[in-house]
């Protein structure tokens, strides 16, 4: 599963204070994700997308 954020550091914040940890991953120079692992072990992807990946939000704005 990988999660899309307008703000990922933030997302990635809020997911280790839910108790997910972080997963040792080789990442690439310009790597725009965060690889953890939830409560049970399974790894996922938080992703940085700019505003544009989210139509409805942005039309909140």
């Amino acid at each position: 599963m990988d999660l899309y954020a307008e703000d990922g550091a933030a997302e990635v914040a809020r997911l280790l204070a839910l108790g997910t940890t972080r997963t040792d991953w080789r990442y690439g120079p310009e790597a725009d994700d965060v690889v953890l692992a939830d409560p049970d072990g399974n790894n996922f992807c938080v992703i940085q997308k700019e505003a544009q990946w989210f139509p409805l939000r942005s039309e909140q704005h």
